[in-house]
């Protein structure tokens, strides 16, 4: 009659710590043979190269001057008075007490409104750095008199290089639109 030992704990202890780094090994060179293979490298240094060419922000063009915390929140009846302009493509209403200097909401054409700040985003907030709308184009009351396109948004002059902040804007039942950030 044969007599069965119980394991040793310890024994188990130890045969389970060396057979874990010997399947680490196996395990690594099973890994180093099929995942890095030459056209793998090739791809990793690839998403490498393009994943160290994105940069942190789009925008680094020294227009820092526009707040990130204005707080727009509208609603537009088109049916009131005030805003029938907008019923024709190309026309702008200035809307006070919203973002950082007001907003202008122009319509684009083809039932579509775009929305943008009234500062000029190369100033800081100021009364001259206000846009005053003539026909479509925003222009600032600062010595340099920056002037922006109401319609995209761009600069009209050739050496500024910001943007205007846009708002989006959507549209809603009885003809009205819902101004937001």
């Amino acid at each position: 009659m044969k007599v069965q030992h119980k394991k040793n704990p310890a024994r188990t202890r130890l045969k389970d710590k060396y057979t874990k780094y010997l399947l680490q090994r196996i395990f690594c060179r099973k890994l180093r043979s099929t995942f890095f293979s030459p056209m793998n490298r090739f791809f990793i240094v690839i998403s490498l190269l393009f994943i160290a060419s994105c940069s942190k922000s789009d925008r680094n063009d020294g227009c820092n001057f526009l707040a990130n915390n204005a707080i727009v929140d509208a609603s537009i009846n088109l049916n009131l008075p005030q805003y029938s302009q907008l019923q024709f493509t190309g026309n702008t209403v200035y809307i006070q007490n919203e973002g950082i200097a007001g907003v202008y909401l122009s319509n684009v054409g083809n039932s579509s409104f775009r929305a943008f700040d009234a500062a000029d985003p190369a100033h800081a907030a100021t009364s001259c750095s206000m846009l005053n709308n003539t026909n479509g184009i925003g222009k600032c009351g600062c010595s340099d008199e920056n002037q922006y396109s109401l319609l995209t948004g761009q600069a009209v002059n050739s050496d500024v290089t910001c943007l205007l902040k846009e708002y989006r804007v959507e549209s809603g039942a009885n003809n009205t639109l819902y101004i937001s950030n």
